[in-house]
């Protein structure tokens, strides 16, 4: 173990005995993950082993994994159960979640869902760059010349794999786009395109969706609205933050748990400190 994972590993040993400190006794976060598996070139990747150390975590702190749509229903219900309280999504449709996250999750006994992009569900390879700006796809040749990297996508058998064992599956788009960029036909087009194939491919009516890069306006809720029953941003916060605010389950915030438990809880109680500080302004 090198000086920077010692480090991290006794500064996560310090947040975790700390917890009782500055982690509310009631608090619901929805964790973000985008890939579980060996492509370390990608930071939106974690290992098995440090999706497991999380999961684990949280466990020990006292928190109930709760499915997406059940936390949705309670905000929206305003009956946000006590306690301490997390969700757990995928942006994309990435075959390690699959290979990866499902056995961990099935080991646990947890549930979670999976956000596909239409487009993305034949298994192909993809490539995409952080070094295109904006961070874009690219072709295998460009890859190359930008330093990109390849992702595995799920396939439908694998899409429903993850259904038959508890999990659920949410929109993502038609073809992952900047939504808010496009004129009000296409829009309409990636956004009831992505729900009508996830109901005649997978049965899912009741389905949330995650905006493609975050991005959204007014626009987009509005069209969101009309086909989904909840949707999730990149926004970081606690649920618990938004939970009395007008329009909340079209707007989910949710948090990215990096790649350790450090990682994680570092990241947690800078926005339990940043809420608390807000509500009190």
């Amino acid at each position: 173990m090198n000086l920077k994972a010692e480090l991290k590993s006794y500064g996560a040993k310090l947040l975790e005995a700390t917890a009782p400190l500055w982690l509310p006794k009631n608090v619901a976060v929805i964790l973000m993950y985008h890939n579980v598996g060996d492509t370390l070139n990608d930071r939106n990747t974690i290992t098995r082993r440090g999706f497991a150390d999380q999961l684990q975590c949280l466990l020990r702190l006292g928190f109930r994994c709760l499915p997406a749509t059940s936390l949705v229903e309670q905000v929206r219900t305003n009956s946000l159960a006590f306690g301490r309280v997390f969700a757990i999504t995928f942006d994309d449709g990435r075959s390690g979640v699959i290979s990866d996250a499902l056995p961990v999750l099935r080991e646990f006994k947890l549930e979670s869902t999976l956000f596909v992009v239409n487009q993305f569900t034949d298994g192909r390879t993809r490539w995409f760059s952080y070094n295109k700006v904006p961070p874009s796809w690219i072709s295998e040749s460009e890859s190359l010349a930008t330093k990109g990297f390849s992702l595995e996508y799920a396939d439908r058998e694998m899409l429903l794999n993850w259904l038959e064992n508890n999990q659920a599956i949410g929109g993502h788009s038609v073809n992952h786009l900047h939504l808010a960029t496009l004129p009000d036909d296409i829009l309409e087009a990636e956004v009831y395109g992505c729900a009508k194939y996830l109901e005649q491919q997978y049965g899912c009516k009741q389905c949330g969706f995650a905006f493609p890069y975050g991005e959204y306006n007014g626009r987009v809720v509005d069209h969101v609205k009309k086909y989904f029953t909840y949707a999730v941003s990149v926004e970081q916060s606690t649920v618990t933050a938004v939970r009395n605010h007008h329009g909340a389950v079209f707007v989910f915030p949710r948090i990215d748990p990096g790649r350790s438990v450090y990682e994680m809880l570092y990241r947690i109680r800078r926005l339990v400190s940043w809420n608390r500080a807000k509500s009190t302004v």
